[in-house]
């Protein structure tokens, strides 16, 4: 939260994010077992809920 480059890239990928449209992709890949897909996917919003969302929200407060 020290370097303003790095606050805008956070807020940019936040309000980017769409977890629907990962979901989509994922789903849509055929040489991939359900598990691994199942991995995938909880792996990728986890850390969108420890790391991006939990810094988005401290740098604003909520």
């Amino acid at each position: 939260m020290a370097y303003k480059e790095c606050n805008d890239a956070l807020i940019k990928v936040y309000e980017r994010f769409n977890m629907e449209a990962i979901v989509t992709i994922i789903d849509s890949i055929k040489h991939i077992s359900e598990t691994h897909k199942a991995f995938y996917k909880h792996m990728i919003k986890s850390r969108f809920s420890l790391i991006i969302r939990a810094t988005y929200e401290r740098m604003n407060g909520s």
